[in-house]
């Protein structure tokens, strides 16, 4: 526990100085159980109370790869100085930051001015950041500070710094430009081709190209870490992951290194029924690094065996995944974490260019999210389904269904996805549906409904599949009915007006909001603002409250209503060319409706087009 003390707690100061420092002197002090690095600070009329903040932030910093704070003095004594001919007696004080000492290197400047030099060795070749003199406490839901003081080192700086904006993503920064430092010698480099042309006879032969794919990664990494806008750069939880995949990949050790040094694997070292106990409830957020020191739990993740497992422990971690892209000319998705209120950037989609001017749909459903594109792409091919992984981090483009659609309705349930109706690429509304089954990655074709229809909604009730209002086939007329399908009979069943009460007739209406909780239907009124919900026995809806106050939305368009867990999630904003995307949530227990705001994210422009639905899905 870091101590505050006065002078005697250190025996004695060395007059053995290191490389002067802007913020202080350090120094070599002597303890009577060992060494320690000492920061003396020049700037000793900093205010008591923001002395005692950055100590706090000194305090919160414990971690293997940080260097460790050990303690302080701060202390004031009177002094005999000279001031205008006369001799006066002053108050001097004096403050003392004291670090383990590192034999290996010497303390620099910390994060906000993240670079090579501040990053040292420990005697074990351990590597530590080291000294937060220039430290920024950001509290949990803290996104940025605004400062008026430029500080750090140029060349390292994101360039949010020169208008005085701080964010998490401005160290992000300064990682970038370490890295491609650190391959190319110099700060900041435009080809990663190059680096690997210049690496490319340092390597040994057998593993030449194996290694060049890793320069390949981290070069690609180095260059999205540096990006102008810092909500495109990469989080620390995705650059760890992506490391630890190419470290994974390369980690070919022989049959006797692995006996010397045992496989890392935590489900041989405690047994296998334990550890599977213990890992299916462990955060799949963190499965990325058990993987990378199991090599039995990277199998069980890989084969999606670990998510099996997890579900026949009744194990549901919802994340909630959708496209944070502005425009039709990208396709960007990030994930939320509502449970350690944290976000997780996505790879980006491949075949960019087969995206542009396209419309995206998409679908979560066990360990699969799908996204549909529509739009000419290869070869004038209307339809394409790109997934996205969780067992590889990844995405690819695959097959399609057996009849390709849009507009259509969708629900998943465990490994199971139906997607019902929509509209083919001749505008032919269809009543064909068909279930997409995530463990096979099969598609099967379902008996089709009495009705056709596009623009409707889909939810899974009562252990029946729902189809809920939507477009007809004729003059695309509002259709207020629904229709059960029944698993067991393998039949549907028309219900007439399911739809009545949920919104008023307008122009240019998205399909119906709706979600499941507790085997509840509730439905978001988009035309009030309304939350209601469904009464099954006399099939009419109860309005239970407004919506969240921010969000707003075109006639449906630009907004998201969604079950997530025991939860209902409304996800919008305001219209405007500037916002930001907010995720409320309310847990339906029979307690009035009360919103809770859970997270914020900031947009460049939040979704309001007529053509174009705010994408969100999730997945547990």
């Amino acid at each position: 526990m870091p101590l505050r003390s006065h002078r005697p707690w250190v025996a004695r100061v060395d007059n053995v100085r290191k490389p002067p420092l802007r913020r202080g002197e350090l120094l070599q002090g002597i303890l009577r159980n060992g060494t320690i690095a000492v920061k003396k600070l020049l700037n000793t009329h900093l205010h008591e109370a923001k002395f005692h903040h950055e100590v706090e932030c000194l305090i919160k910093a414990k971690h293997k790869n940080v260097v460790r704070f050990l303690g302080y003095c701060a202390d004031t004594q009177g002094k005999v100085e000279n001031f205008n001919g006369k001799l006066v007696m002053a108050d001097v004080p004096q403050r003392l930051l004291c670090f383990e000492y590192l034999p290996k290197g010497s303390l620099h400047e910390y994060i906000t001015d993240l670079k090579p030099a501040n990053i040292l060795l420990d005697s074990h070749m351990v590597p530590k950041i080291a000294d937060f003199g220039l430290s920024r406490c950001f509290d949990e839901k803290q996104s940025h500070v605004i400062t008026s003081k430029l500080f750090g080192s140029l060349g390292y700086l994101a360039p949010e710094f020169y208008c005085g904006r701080i964010t998490f993503k401005s160290d992000i920064y300064s990682l970038g430009v370490i890295m491609i430092e650190i391959l190319t010698r110099e700060r900041m480099y435009p080809e990663d081709y190059d680096v690997l042309k210049s690496w490319a006879n340092r390597l040994e032969a057998s593993h030449r190209e194996k290694q060049l794919e890793q320069l390949h990664l981290c070069a690609e990494i180095g260059k999205e870490c540096t990006d102008y806008d810092p909500r495109r750069r990469p989080d620390a939880w995705t650059i760890v992951c992506r490391l630890h995949e190419a470290d994974i990949d390369m980690s070919n050790l022989s049959i006797a290194q692995e006996e010397q040094h045992g496989d890392g694997s935590l489900i041989g070292a405690i047994g296998r029924e334990l550890s599977l106990k213990c890992l299916v409830r462990l955060s799949r957020s963190e499965y990325g690094l058990v993987a990378s020191l199991s090599r039995d739990f990277r199998s069980l993740v890989r084969s999606g065996e670990i998510y099996r497992l997890r579900r026949q422990a009744g194990v549901a971690e919802h994340w909630i995944y959708f496209c944070v892209s502005t425009s039709r000319s990208n396709a960007e998705w990030s994930a939320f974490d509502p449970a350690r209120q944290r976000w997780i950037q996505v790879p980006k989609m491949p075949n960019d260019f087969l995206l542009r001017n396209t419309r995206k749909e998409s679908l979560a459903v066990g360990t699969d999210l799908l996204v549909f594109v529509i739009g000419m792409g290869v070869e004038g091919i209307p339809f394409s389904l790109f997934r996205y992984s969780i067992l590889t981090n990844s995405w690819i483009q695959t097959d399609g269904m057996n009849h390709p659609r849009h507009l259509f309705g969708s629900a998943s349930v465990g490994h199971n996805a139906y997607l019902a109706g929509g509209s083919d690429c001749y505008g032919t509304v269809l009543s064909s549906v068909e279930m997409y089954d995530s463990d096979k990655r099969e598609w099967e074709i379902l008996p089709n409904m009495n009705r056709a229809r596009k623009l409707c909604s889909g939810v899974f009730m009562d252990g029946k599949l729902f189809v809920i209002g939507g477009r007809g086939s004729i003059k695309e007329e509002l259709m207020t009915c629904g229709e059960e399908y029944d698993f067991e009979r393998g039949s549907w069943r028309v219900i007439e007006n399911m739809c009545e009460g949920l919104n008023r007739q307008v122009k240019d209406y998205a399909p119906p909001m709706v979600a499941v909780v507790s085997n509840e239907l509730y439905g978001c009124d988009y035309t009030e603002k309304n939350v209601k919900r469904y009464d099954k026995e006399n099939n009419r809806w109860i309005t239970l409250g407004k919506w969240p106050v921010n969000v707003s939305s075109m006639n449906g368009w630009g907004i998201s209503f969604k079950a997530c867990g025991d939860k209902l999630i409304i996800i919008g904003g305001r219209k405007s060319y500037s916002g930001e995307l907010e995720l409320h949530s309310w847990v339906p227990d029979g307690r009035p409706l009360f919103w809770k705001l859970i997270a914020r994210r900031r947009m460049e422009k939040v979704p309001d087009m007529l053509s174009e639905k705010l994408t969100v899905n999730y997945r547990t």
